[in-house]
């Protein structure tokens, strides 16, 4: 049984979990100020990235390196720091760590220690972008980064393309074309939002349809950091219904079947989902459930 926060009485140092700005030096909190200029180190992703911002904040705390590739070495002084008292402040590049960042290790592995670990919320490049994309969906998956051997993102994006909430994504710029161009050959027609360099000075907002905006970037060199929303596949079959104008038009009938059973999916009565369908798309009820009847008979 692990540790609550509630046994470490002797263990009196603090782990802060620090989000920094991902862009935007305004978008730091008061509070996040505040802890990195009292706790006496700061475990960083890139001492030299981070070292700049405390230099902006005319913060002088002591800082230490603690990235991917050296953060399982790194749990053991960590907890020495603490068992001494001193609070430690853990800061990514950008944003929130442990999120596609640094971090998992030293927060699962002191927490099954017992230490203190306490969260200054901060922003989220994931989260920003969901907020200004347009996308309705009652949830969203967090996918981070693609993998990057092709067989393996390719099976993932076939998982994500059945994915009924919307997907969010990250990209680095030299990777941004060959994803859009696996994403296009999939699901086209797809709503997909891409905000670029989020809160800074650049910042873009593109919205429109995978192959819309695989083909924006076929004319313009991608820069910067991107993160993807895509929609899932409920609003992508509700888009494809709105457009049918007959219940006679087997293709039509086929889209609102589709969205009928994705709602009984989700605990709805079927009676009740085939009401709400005939509403939206202004059929008539009984003729939308006869015309579902003949096309189960026809099977």
């Amino acid at each position: 049984m692990e540790q609550t926060q509630n046994d470490t009485i002797d263990k009196v140092g603090t782990l802060y979990i620090v989000g920094t700005p991902i862009g935007n030096l305004e978008d730091i909190t008061y509070r996040a100020v505040r802890i990195l200029s009292e706790v006496d180190v700061v475990a960083a992703e890139d001492t030299r990235h981070t070292g700049m911002l405390l230099k902006h904040l005319q913060i002088s705390t002591q800082l230490m390196s603690c990235h991917e590739h050296n953060e399982k070495a790194k749990v053991d002084q960590l907890a020495k720091i603490l068992e001494s008292g001193r609070d430690v402040a853990l800061v990514s590049d950008a944003g929130m760590p442990v999120i596609s960042d640094p971090g998992q290790t030293v927060v699962a592995e002191l927490a099954k220690r017992g230490f203190v670990i306490s969260v200054i919320p901060g922003p989220s490049a994931g989260i920003s972008a969901f907020a200004v994309s347009g996308i309705i969906s009652e949830g969203f998956v967090f996918q981070g980064f693609l993998p990057r051997k092709k067989r393996e993102r390719i099976a993932e994006l076939d998982r994500l393309q059945l994915e009924k909430r919307a997907v969010i994504l990250y990209e680095a710029p030299h990777r941004i074309k060959q994803t859009l161009g696996e994403m296009a050959a999939k699901m086209p027609q797809r709503k997909l939002c891409i905000a670029r360099e989020l809160t800074k000075k650049f910042e873009e907002i593109l919205r429109g349809t995978v192959e819309e905006i695989e083909a924006h970037f076929m004319v313009k060199e991608p820069r910067g950091e991107f993160v993807l929303v895509l929609a899932g596949t409920n609003e992508d079959i509700a888009a494809q219904s709105a457009e049918c104008i007959s219940l006679e038009d087997d293709g039509c009938l086929e889209l609102l079947h589709d969205e009928i059973e994705l709602m009984v999916e989700q605990d709805m009565q079927r009676s009740e989902a085939i009401k709400q369908v005939a509403v939206k798309y202004g059929v008539p009820r009984r003729d939308l459930y006869q015309r579902l009847l003949d096309m189960r008979a026809d099977r």
